[in-house]
């Protein structure tokens, strides 16, 4: 989604290429962090604060931290009809 009217985005292509190449590596990092929420948006958890507001280098930690984590069963669920409740060790 664009935060500039259509008109000024060609505005945008008639700057210098010096410009324009300081605005890349921004884009480029905005482009990256918006993959990294989505990809945390797909793992088994909720978060109450806007990840958009996290930079790249923490979201890509966040998810090497949770993508190694499992949710927890409720207790009663664990063992049902097997008799028994992996460990760590059984996984």
């Amino acid at each position: 989604v664009s935060l500039l009217p259509s008109g000024s985005v060609q505005d945008l292509g008639l700057v210098s290429s010096a410009f324009r190449s300081m605005l890349r590596p921004v884009a480029e990092r905005a482009l990256r962090a918006e993959e990294l929420v989505s990809e945390l948006r797909s793992l088994p958890f909720n978060f109450s604060f806007p990840l958009q507001a996290l930079g790249p280098e923490v979201l890509q930690d966040a998810i090497g931290t949770l993508g190694r984590l499992r949710p927890l069963r409720r207790r009663e669920l664990v063992g049902q009809g097997a008799g028994w409740a992996p460990t760590e060790v059984d996984l």
